[in-house]
């Protein structure tokens, strides 16, 4: 019994100490107002409104067909190697001709002149094969890009989350500066209190806070952490900003419900 009123006086002691109710507003600890990085058409919406997605699902598809055929055509450059077969082809020709002079030098039967002619045919065949090699991965460095361009016209969840508000429909014709989706993180819901410096003593990061969470329809006890603790203080107000975060796993808390923190 001793030990349970003083643990209780312990408990009251941890909380922080201010005379009025601190309120605040939960909201998604991470959002994000998804844009298209390139102009033009919505193909697909793949999601709607309260769908739950993971990080890097498709939410939506621009219409690429442009850009496919942009990347069939790189791909077709990529694979046409005809210029380098021939190039080391006529590598091994003029490799194979300057041996056959270099004997035959030997044994008396080519001139000096012939031998230095034939290894420069050689290194001129070898340089034109090196320009092929060069000309065959700017194709393939041409194809990485258009490929790396066509998965900009799909748009990802940036993190896990859910889609919030949808802002456009499927066929409307939309630019850079639109915001399609909002999306948001609920799983962990954030809300910034403004504390009297008269709770600093009492707070720590880390630290567990009894509070209510009012959604207008009901009022719901739950714990909330103290995530972070601003170092300074508004002289005028004489409060400290304290950032607050809520576990939402089950999202039962919806986003947006006003968080309340008692006297204690």
């Amino acid at each position: 019994m001793i030990r349970t009123i003083l643990f209780s006086i312990a408990l009251l002691a941890a909380l922080p100490a201010f005379s009025q109710t601190v309120t605040a507003v939960l909201e998604p600890s991470k959002t994000a107002e998804i844009r298209s990085t390139v102009a033009g058409r919505i193909a697909e919406i793949a999601v709607e409104e309260g769908d739950r997605v993971v990080n890097g699902a498709s939410l939506i598809q621009m219409d690429n067909a442009v850009q496919m055929a942009r990347v069939t055509v790189a791909a077709q450059s990529s694979r046409a190697d005809g210029q380098l077969q021939r190039a080391k082809a006529a590598v091994d020709e003029a490799a194979a001709r300057a041996d056959r002079i270099a004997q035959a030098r030997t044994r008396g039967a080519a001139q000096s002149w012939e031998v230095d002619a034939a290894q420069q045919a050689l290194r001129i065949a070898q340089a034109e094969q090196i320009m092929a090699q060069e000309a065959q991965g700017r194709a393939e460095g041409q194809l990485q890009l258009e490929e790396a361009i066509l998965e900009e016209f799909l748009l990802r969840a940036p993190f896990d989350g859910t889609v919030l508000q949808i802002f456009k429909e499927t066929g409307e014709i939309v630019d850079t500066q639109q915001v399609l989706i909002a999306f948001g993180h609920l799983r962990t819901l954030e809300a910034t209190a403004f504390m009297p410096v008269t709770a600093l003593n009492d707070l720590t990061e880390g630290q567990s806070i009894a509070a209510v969470i009012d959604t207008g329809s009901d009022r719901i006890n739950a714990d909330v952490t103290v995530h972070r603790i601003d170092p300074r203080i508004d002289p005028a107000s004489r409060t400290v900003r304290v950032t607050l975060t809520l576990a939402n796993a089950d999202l039962a808390f919806p986003a947006g419900a006003t968080l309340e923190l008692t006297p204690g």
